[in-house]
């Protein structure tokens, strides 16, 4: 199974600081968890370095920009179909709407079988071009992966 994180995903599984260590964090770790236990893959968007780069505390977006190299980034990168831009509209490329559209995509085009945000706006978005299904909060994605068949028995659970 190919699962794509959102950056609201990523940042909460790569805290900074234990201040930003929160509920989130064990969920995303958890998810991490059983994606390895279960064959799958976590995948990043390219276009997500965007959302990194508009972090105002350079400190920060250098880390997390490292840490955003430690995912495998989609291969093959969708973009957006007429259909979405009809029914989302079109957005300048680099804004964080442009963002959530490539990730859309993505999943629409099948490059990946899931997409994994807490973001609700993106989910609505997703729900108006028919993909509600197959994108996820962190919660229903960790519930996912724990029904899979193949979960290797050699790795500690969550």
């Amino acid at each position: 199974m190919k699962l794509l994180i959102d950056t609201n995903i990523l940042i909460p599984l790569e805290p900074n600081a234990s201040a930003v260590t929160d509920a989130m964090t064990q969920q995303a770790v958890c998810l991490a968890n059983l994606a390895v236990r279960s064959f799958s893959q976590v995948w990043v968007h390219p276009a997500q370095r965007e959302d990194l780069s508009r972090d105002t505390d350079e400190t920060r977006r250098h880390l997390r920009e490292v840490q955003f190299k430690k995912y495998p980034e989609l291969p093959v990168v969708p973009v957006t179909t007429a259909t979405m831009r009809v029914e989302l509209g079109d957005p300048p490329k680099g804004t964080k709407d442009w963002v959530d559209h490539m990730l859309l995509a993505a999943v629409e085009a099948d490059a990946v079988d899931y997409l994994v945000t807490e973001d609700s706006r993106l989910r609505k978005k997703a729900a108006r071009i028919q993909l509600e299904e197959r994108v996820l909060g962190l919660a229903e994605a960790v519930d996912v992966l724990r029904t899979l068949p193949a979960l290797r028995e050699d790795l500690p659970g969550m």
